[in-house]
């Protein structure tokens, strides 16, 4: 008697269709995987374009006083917060700034960045 070795082609096509699913499945895992990949170095850009508006909003405290808080960069748009926006702009990322009024000595601002990155500052300001 003969005996053969190997494989039959329906065990060869059964594997290939195994292997195929296999496959299929990593490139699924792979593809989320890229897609988050730059998530921490957008949200790093996010942090540092809402530290540099907390400290424009600084400067401006430090300037004209307590009672004279606000966002240069909403009102009026000094050079230094054109180049901000420009950044903002062409990073994906939109700034919404919010300082209420004092409420017992006690002012604070808020920057928050969404788009691409989020990030969110808060500075408290005493009187």
């Amino acid at each position: 008697m003969n005996k053969q070795r190997g494989l039959s082609l329906v065990e060869l096509v059964i594997f290939i269709v195994i292997l195929g699913v296999m496959v299929a499945g990593l490139l699924g895992v792979f593809t989320n995987v890229l897609h988050y990949s730059n998530e921490p170095g957008q949200n790093l850009k996010a942090s540092q374009l809402a530290l540099a508006r907390i400290n424009a909003i600084t400067l401006q405290r430090i300037s004209f006083g307590f009672n004279s808080i606000n966002d240069p960069c909403t009102a009026g748009s000094p050079a230094a917060c054109v180049a901000l926006d420009n950044f903002a702009t062409s990073e994906g990322l939109s700034v919404v700034s919010s300082i209420p009024a004092a409420v017992s000595g006690v002012r604070s601002a808020t920057i928050t960045i969404s788009g691409f990155g989020h990030a969110v500052d808060t500075v408290r300001f005493v009187q």
